[in-house]
Formats: structure tokens, C-alpha cells, sequence
């Protein structure tokens, strides 16, 4: 099909955008991308005409429309239900049906109701009395729908400018009804058993994506009721730990099971997964060769690594092997192999103290935290272990690591137990975050090199220069470490090496671009002897709820590159030797790949040998998003 030059038909008004028979034509193409689609061939075949139906019946109401149907949503609770779709419509044809007798269709915990909208246009009228959607979030009948109900206009509402009600409801070809039902309260679920399941006919039970317990109560719901001929069950998530907890039984016929077999921690937020991996959450559900309805399971029983208590979850090994594998999906992998392979023991280590302290552990550890913390700074890492295992120090000389505007300090966590005490003194983390009290001291000697805490404003030069006059007074070389620095933070990382020679290393990685605020006043930057307009440099947008609200990265791409170059211009290096890389640590949007070293004289020929080349991933650049990936920093910049 040649490509239509309009719109989307993803969320406009059929009349603005394709024919039936191309919107037909786009849908089967989307649907023949799965490969179920060669199991059930007929009934995809036929899918792609039920939702053309669908937006006909919509046609002039865009708001309706929209709201209802979005592609990905629709096409994927059709592809997750069409077997039983299919057996249902073999079930309803085949059966025998005495003189007056209708299958009713029974669709608990139905959301919006797509599954029995598709049974709607499938099923022959004459056969099937209804459709009944049972869900907790419909309104009341009579009743002013409030704002977390389920909008049933697409079911009860009308035509635009009609006089008429329930248009639409009179449009289906077998009628759909909806049922406001807590399947959670028992009351409930009686009321609607003597209400729903007396029928002159055959009831078919569907329950697709029920959450949790709600599985529970639809098997206890099809043994209860022998009236109904078909049971259809899909299950959705595990039971929350709640009920493990409790350490409940359940029970479903004679057939009993704990909940700690089967009950898992872990929820979605902002549509990510917080919890186990799949290895741990798979499980084999069927229903009892009996025919008895009941559910069994074989589930292991291994909890999420994520958060909670090492005692409760995996062993060691089991743990970082897991961390291993998340960590090879990254291509950086490759040109840092030895420090990828060690980076899950580390991780593990750190697990391994503070066992039994579970809220702690929960705050500092979020997988996803933690691993960009450490694929992003693996390039500094790498260069920094280099660098202390080459030099040559003179006797009682160590290093000094110092660590700006860290947030939670990951990157000196992980340079603690990589790097030998005898030649590192200690990594001073500062940020303007920490409290005035140290790290507890029951943890702080349990680093294998130590871990301080400075609290710093980077951002107040009076706290700048204080910190100079501590910190940087060490017997042997001070490495200076800035990574994710926001906005001018970055100057100020430039500035405090220029100033101060004893800083033998310097790593710079910079994060967002200063704001506007420092071009509306026509300011100067200044590093060294180069300086440059902030007009070049600034730009505005911020991130808010995890969305990005600024311009589009193509643009500000363009104004980061820039910025990173005047930084680099801006490191002194009459005495030193710089370089400025690309490396790609940020491939599916974000362009945050910039990364600034400099060492003062002489150089360490195992460090620069590896800087010069050029990583194996380096080269390619993802462009495929067209959001700006800037400034969304995992630890806090101070």
C-alpha cells in the first residue's frame, strides 16, 4: 500500500485522513507483524474490518475517537485475546442451543472493554443475548461520572448532534452492558452473581489481565456457578507481597497453595518495571486436568534483587549474575571489558554490607540508577585506575580523590573498592546536599578506601575556596572528578583545576547547558585566557515529570557540542596534556557523550595510550528520538 501522505489515523477524525480501505490495509499490515497472526489466520484477517467498524461508528466524533482507539493499546489486547476470541466464536457456533436460549458473555475486570467490542462484531446476534463489562471504574448508572471512572461514552453515548440517545449502544450488533463490580468485595461479587449469572442460556466467563488476587476470585467466581459452560482466564501480575506477609493460604476448591509460592515485590511506575527480572517471575499456570476451574502454579519463589533484603532474595553468584547480564546489553562493554567484568562483584559487595539494613539498601540501590552511574562513568574509571596503578609516588604520598557535586557518590563507591587503599588516601564526595555529618561510622570503616563527605555550594565562592584550602592540601596528586555537572557547575570544575597544580588529573563530563537567565544579561564567559558569550551556549527547557519540555535535541545538540568544546578550550594546558572524547555511553535519544581529561606533566603513558584510541562504539549515533535527552541527572548535581 502506498504510504498516505496524511495524517497519522492514530488519533484524528476519519475524515481528515485515510479511506476505510487503506485504514484496513494499515492495520493488517500492523496485526501480520506478529507472528501469532499464523495461528489464528482467519481471524486475523478479519480483525482489521472490526476496527475500520469501529472508527465508522465514530466518524465525526474526534475527542471519542481518540481517546479510544491508540494503535499499540488496541492492536495489542486484540493479539493477547485472540485465542480466546477464537475459541469463543468456535464454542458459540458449534453449541447446540435449545428453543429461546442466548450465550451471555460475562467480561470481568474488562477496562474499557475492547475484548467484548471485538466479541461484538464477531458473534452472530441470534446466538449471543449480550455482552455484560464488569469493572469497578465504570460510573454509576444516573450517577455523574467522576474523574477516575472509565468514560462509557464509546457504549452509551450518542451521535453528534443527535437528539437521540444511546446511539451508539443501539449500534452494536450484540448489545454491550456494562456492570460496576468490585471484584475485590465479596458483597459485591454475590450481587452480581444473582443478577448476572441467571440467564435463559449458556454463560461464558472471560477474565483476560486479571491482576493478582482478582485471578482468585474469577476461578472461585466459575466454580460457584455451574450455569456457566466456558471459562477464559489470562493472568496478569503476581499478588503483592501483602499477602506472603501475612503468610495466607489460598484456596480455590480442594485445592490450596501459600502466597508466599507465588507472591513477588515489584510495580510499574511512569512505565517502567521496579521489581524482579523475568527469570524470577515466570510462571506456569493451567487450569486442573479435573475440569475443577482450579488454578495451579509452578513458580519459583525467589524474590526481586531489586529491593529488598539479601536474606530474602538471591544468592551472591545468582545476584551478580544478574547484574552481568544487564550490563552486557550494553555495546561500552566491549571497549571496557575487564572493568565490566568486575563492576557486578562491586555491586554485590555492596549488597553484601548492608545486609539486614532493607530501607537503606532500598534507597541506595535502584538497578537502573546504578548501572547508567556506572556504564556513564566507566570511560573516567577506567582512565583514574590507570593512572594510580602507573604512577610513581614518592614515600608516604597517596592519591586524593575528589569528587564534585557527587549527589550520592556511586562513582567514588565504585573507585573505593576497585582502587588499592596503599596508594589512594581517601575520595572526598562533595555536594551542597550532604548533611554536616559524616558517613556513619559503622559503614565508613567498612570501605576498602575511605569515604568522606564535604558540604559544598559550588555555586558560592566563598564555600569554593574554603573547600581549596581543605581538600586540596594532600601529600601526593589530587584526582578532580565532575560528572553530570549541571549548567555553570561545569565552569567552576574548569576553574578549581586551573587553579590549583596540585589537581594531577582531571575528569569532566558535563550535563545540561547553562539556563538563559546568563545570556539575557549578556554575560561573558571566562575560563583562563579563552572566553566565550553564555548567548552561545544557553538554552532554555527544563524536565518536569520525567518529560522534557525545552526544544528539540536537534537543536540543542548542536548548542552542547559547542558548550563542551569552550569548556575544553578553557582547561589550561601549559603544563598539561587534554583531550576531549566522544564516547557513547548515551545512544537512544541523549547525546550527553562528551567526556574532558586533562593530566599535568608528565603524562601516564597507560593512561593516555588507551585515551588516544577510539572505542569500538564510538562512531554511531542513534536518531531516532526526537526529544533532547539534556539535563535528567541520576544523582544529584549540586
Amino acid at each position: 500500500m502506498a504510504e498516505p501522505k496524511k495524517d497519522s489515523p492514530q488519533h484524528v477524525e476519519k475524515s481528515e485522513v485515510w479511506t476505510d480501505e487503506e485504514f484496513e490495509a494499515f492495520i493488517d499490515t500492523e496485526l501480520t507483524k506478529d507472528p501469532l497472526h499464523k495461528d489464528y489466520p482467519e481471524l486475523f484477517k478479519r480483525a482489521p474490518k472490526i476496527i475500520s467498524l469501529w472508527r465508522q461508528r465514530y466518524e465525526g466524533n474526534a475527542p471519542l475517537w481518540k481517546r479510544l482507539f491508540n494503535k499499540e493499546r488496541v492492536l495489542k489486547e486484540f493479539i493477547e485475546a485472540a485465542p480466546f476470541i477464537d475459541a469463543i466464536e468456535r464454542l458459540v457456533l458449534s453449541t447446540e442451543l435449545k428453543d429461546g436460549e442466548k450465550f451471555r458473555i460475562i467480561d470481568l475486570a474488562c477496562g474499557r472493554g475492547y475484548l467484548s467490542m471485538f466479541l461484538s462484531e464477531l458473534l452472530p446476534p441470534e446466538r449471543v443475548e449480550r455482552c455484560i463489562l464488569v469493572d469497578k471504574q465504570w460510573p454509576m448508572h444516573n450517577m455523574p461520572p467522576k474523574q477516575h471512572h472509565i468514560n462509557w461514552s464509546h457504549i452509551y453515548g450518542s451521535f453528534k448532534d443527535s437528539s437521540i440517545p444511546y446511539n451508539y449502544y443501539e449500534s452494536w450488533p450484540v448489545k454491550l452492558n456494562t456492570s460496576k463490580v468490585n471484584l475485590k468485595n465479596s458483597k459485591e461479587v454475590t450481587n452480581m452473581e444473582e443478577r448476572l449469572f441467571q440467564n435463559k442460556g449458556p454463560i461464558v466467563l472471560v477474565a483476560v489481565h486479571l491482576c493478582g488476587t482478582l485471578s482468585l476470585r474469577a476461578v472461585e467466581i466459575f466454580n460457584r456457578n455451574p450455569e456457566t459452560k466456558f471459562f477464559c482466564l489470562k493472568p496478569c501480575c503476581l499478588p503483592t507481597m501483602v499477602h506472603a506477609k501475612r503468610d495466607e493460604i489460598f484456596k480455590l476448591g480442594e485445592h490450596s497453595f501459600p502466597a508466599k509460592e507465588v507472591c513477588m515485590a515489584g510495580k510499574w511506575k511512569k512505565g517502567e518495571w521496579h521489581g524482579p527480572p523475568r527469570q524470577s517471575t515466570s510462571a506456569s499456570l493451567d487450569l486442573d486436568q479435573s475440569g475443577s476451574g482450579e488454578l495451579k502454579g509452578n513458580v519459583t519463589t525467589l524474590h526481586s534483587p531489586q529491593h529488598v533484603e539479601k536474606s530474602e532474595v538471591w544468592t551472591d553468584e545468582e545476584f551478580e549474575a544478574f547484574i552481568d547480564t544487564e550490563l552486557t546489553k550494553d555495546p561500552l562493554h566491549k571497549d571496557y571489558p575487564e572493568l565490566f567484568k568486575r563492576a557486578p562483584k562491586i555491586i554485590s559487595l555492596w549488597r553484601q554490607r548492608y545486609e539486614g539494613n532493607a530501607p537503606l539498601w532500598k534507597r541506595l540501590f535502584n538497578k537502573e540508577r546504578v548501572l547508567k552511574e556506572f556504564i556513564e562513568a566507566a570511560p573516567f574509571i577506567d582512565a583514574i585506575e590507570r593512572l594510580v596503578l602507573s604512577t610513581e609516588l614518592k614515600d608516604g604520598e597517596k592519591f586524593r580523590i575528589i569528587d564534585l557535586a557527587c549527589g550520592r557518590g556511586y562513582l567514588s563507591m565504585f573507585l573505593s573498592e576497585l582502587l588499592p587503599p596503599e596508594r589512594v588516601e581517601r575520595c572526598i564526595l562533595v555536594d551542597k546536599h550532604f548533611k554536616d555529618s559524616s558517613i556513619p561510622y559503622n559503614y565508613y570503616e567498612s570501605w576498602p578506601v575511605k569515604l568522606n563527605t564535604s558540604k559544598v555550594n559550588l555555586k558560592n565562592s566563598k564555600e569554593v575556596t574554603n573547600m581549596e584550602e581543605r581538600l586540596f592540601q594532600n601529600k601526593g596528586p589530587i584526582v578532580l572528578v565532575a560528572v553530570h555537572l549541571c549548567g555553570t557547575l561545569s565552569l567552576r570544575a574548569v576553574e578549581i583545576f586551573n587553579r590549583n597544580p596540585e589537581t594531577k588529573f582531571f575528569c569532566l563530563k558535563p550535563c545540561c547547558l547553562p539556563t538563559m537567565v546568563h545570556a539575557k544579561r549578556d554575560e561573558i564567559f571566562k575560563l583562563g585566557e579563552h572566553s566565550f558569550p553564555a548567548k552561545e551556549v544557553c538554552m532554555a527547557g527544563k524536565w518536569k515529570k520525567g518529560e522534557w519540555h525545552g526544544p528539540p535535541r536537534t537543536v540543542t545538540q548542536k548548542y552542547f557540542e559547542r558548550w563542551a568544546d569552550h569548556l575544553y578550550l578553557g582547561i589550561d594546558d601549559r603544563d598539561a596534556t587534554k583531550i576531549k572524547k566522544t564516547i557513547m555511553v548515551q545512544r537512544f535519544g541523549g547525546y550527553q557523550n562528551e567526556f574532558l581529561l586533562a593530566e599535568r606533566l608528565p603524562e601516564t603513558n597507560s593512561v593516555w595510550d588507551v585515551l588516544q584510541q577510539s572505542p569500538e562504539g564510538g562512531e554511531e549515533f542513534n536518531d531516532d528520538d526526537d526529544v533532547a535527552n539534556i539535563c535528567q541527572p541520576v544523582g544529584n548535581s549540586s
